[in-house]
Order: C-alpha cells, then sequence, then structure tokens
C-alpha cells in the first residue's frame, strides 16, 4: 500500500466515524422533538380541558345570573303587590279615623245631650218665704257632691268681688238626684225676705240701701264620667220693689260645667 492509499483509507475511517456521530446525534434529536410533541399534546389536552371547564363554569353563571333575575322579577312584583295593600290599608285606616272622630263627636254629643244637668231655681212660698231648689234637668242621676251657699248685703252702690271664694262643703247626707229631680229641703235653701228673716237689716234691704246677695255653687258627677266634676255656680240679688229674686253678679259668678 502506497502514502495515497494510506491517506484515503485514513479519510474513509474519518467520514465514517463523522456520519456516524451525525446519525447518533439525529437519532437523539428525533427523540426529543418526538418527547416535545407528546408533552404538547399533554399540554393542549390540559389546555382543551381547562377550556370547557371554564365554558362550563360560564354556562352556570348564565344560569344562575337569569335565576337571579327571575328572582329580582317576582320580588319586585311582590313589593309592588305589598305597596298596593299598603296603600289600602292605608287609606282603610284613614277613613277609620275619620269614622272614629266621627263617632266620638256623636257620642260626646249624646252624652252631653243625656247627662245630668243642674240648675238652681227659686220657689216661692207665700209673700216672703223663697225656697232655693237645685233641680236636675238632665235625663240621667246626678250625684251632688256639695253645695255651698253665702249671704252678703253690701251697700246698693257696691258689687260682689269679681271672683268668688267657694268652701268646700260636703254634704253630710249622699244625695243622687233622678232625673228632673228638685231638692228643696236642705239646711240654708230658704230665706225669710221680712224684718223675720233680717231684723235689723230689713229697712235698708227694702228701701234699696243695701243689696241682699245669695250666691254659691253645686258640685255634681255624672254617670258617664265619675271622675269628672261638674259646677253649676248661682248668684242672685232680692229685688224689693218686685219682691223677687233676680239673676245678677260678675261674670264668674253663674256658670254651667
Amino acid at each position: 500500500m502506497n502514502g495515497f492509499e494510506t491517506v484515503m483509507t485514513g479519510l474513509t475511517a474519518i467520514y465514517v466515524g463523522v456520519t456516524g456521530w451525525y446519525a447518533v446525534i439525529s437519532h437523539k434529536t428525533l427523540k426529543a422533538i418526538e418527547g416535545q410533541g407528546e408533552s404538547g399534546a399533554k399540554q393542549l389536552t390540559i389546555a382543551q380541558d381547562s377550556v370547557e371547564a371554564l365554558n362550563n363554569q360560564v354556562r352556570e353563571m348564565q344560569s344562575a345570573r337569569a335565576q337571579t333575575q327571575d328572582l329580582i322579577g317576582q320580588a319586585s312584583r311582590q313589593a309592588e303587590g305589598l305597596y298596593s295593600v299598603v296603600g289600602a290599608i292605608k287609606q282603610s285606616l284613614q277613613f277609620s279615623e275619620v269614622t272614629a272622630n266621627a263617632a266620638l263627636i256623636n257620642a260626646m254629643a249624646i252624652i252631653k245631650s243625656d247627662r245630668a244637668q243642674i240648675v238652681c231655681k227659686w220657689r216661692k212660698i207665700g209673700d216672703s218665704i223663697f225656697n232655693l231648689c237645685i233641680e236636675n234637668c238632665g235625663k240621667t242621676p246626678a250625684p251632688i257632691v256639695d253645695v255651698d251657699i253665702h249671704t252678703t248685703t253690701p251697700p246698693i252702690t257696691e258689687s260682689l268681688p269679681e271672683v268668688p271664694r267657694y268652701l268646700d262643703q260636703r254634704v253630710l247626707q249622699a244625695r243622687i238626684l233622678c232625673a228632673e229631680e228638685k231638692w228643696c229641703d236642705a239646711v240654708g235653701f230658704t230665706v225669710e225676705m221680712s224684718a223675720n228673716g233680717f231684723p235689723t237689716l230689713w229697712d235698708n234691704i227694702a228701701h234699696q240701701k243695701i243689696r241682699c246677695w245669695i250666691w254659691g255653687r253645686v258640685r255634681y258627677k255624672d254617670i258617664f264620667n265619675t271622675d269628672e266634676i261638674h259646677e253649676t255656680r248661682f248668684c242672685f240679688f232680692y229685688e224689693s220693689r218686685i219682691n223677687s229674686f233676680i239673676v245678677g253678679g260678675p261674670a264668674g259668678y253663674t256658670q254651667y260645667t
């Protein structure tokens, strides 16, 4: 073998070695690429599964949203119905209030017209004796609480004080006046307008120098409200020229409650 052949043999060996090495490297690269392809396929499958799960979640959320909107619609309709009911109740209450007020006014008017009403009147006995009678002009009984009677004889030019001063003078025996009943026999209700009744004052009374005032009050209750006390104030002066008692005095002396 000459030198040329020896060189060619060496180059051939080198070529074969390089080619073998390249084949080995190519095979490894192909395996790596194939592994990457399998990994990418797995990742694609996982991604597709994730997308499907998200789509399912979206569909569930859309379904829940539709249900929520339906519930909201139902609640709105119920609220509108409740508003209508509340409005009807409010109108009913307003009507009931008006009716109740009217009934109360009517009841109070009936009570006022039917309850006991005390007035004081004079009854003349003979020529000079006068008897003050307490009369129930109402339609129901009147339990008497107290009676207070005063007699004063100031100069003819003077009047009574503007404000009367009464005493809480309890009735010793309980007295109830029925409807249209009179009470005329109580102590202090009778006065004799003569020299016998006023031995030292009669001449001045008869000649209009002094004036005889008889005034007072009667307090009583009624059966409709036993906690309330009604009051009848009376005031009279004797007029000798007509031999009679006449209503008079300041306004506070004649009142009815």
